[in-house]
């Protein structure tokens, strides 16, 4: 079970990372040129916009114990790496409107055995209840910390 110490860590790192997206995003933005529209009509399905800070973040159904719970009781303990150092794995990933997990990535990580487990874990787990903005249920993209100790 985690301390006080390591959620918080793990919290204070989801928000600097969080921060650090919306400002690259922000470089990004303003750094790219405006390119010429298509003189030919395309309709695109165009999917909803993803929030990456909302007025209610997602949540884990049970909260973060039962988040950290079900990472624990799912957790391969097989998977064994005496040379890695780091033993956690930084995903990022998107909460649909209707709680499904997409869109998967590892941020960091540098064992392929534990980014393969939690990428397992991520598509195994039950729907999350979405983020909202303004009252409305909204796409978000989340990060997460999977400790493997």
């Amino acid at each position: 079970k985690m301390n006080m110490n390591q959620k918080i860590t793990i919290t204070i790192g989801v928000f600097f990372l969080t921060f650090a997206q919306i400002f690259a995003q922000q470089v990004i933005e303003d750094s790219t040129e405006k390119l010429e529209e298509p003189k030919a009509e395309v309709v695109l399905e165009e999917k909803a916009p993803v929030f990456i800070i909302v007025e209610q973040m997602p949540e884990f159904p049970g909260g973060e114990d039962s988040l950290y719970e079900f990472i624990k009781k799912n957790i391969d303990r097989k998977i064994h790496s005496p040379s890695s150092k780091s033993k956690k794995v930084l995903l990022t990933f998107v909460i649909e409107k209707d709680g499904s997990i997409s869109n998967i990535q590892i941020l960091m990580g540098e064992n392929k055995e534990y980014n393969g487990e939690a990428v397992r874990i991520m598509k195994i787990m039950p729907k999350w209840i979405p983020g909202r903005q303004n009252r409305f249920v909204v796409r978000t993209q989340f990060n997460l910390v999977f400790p493997f100790n």
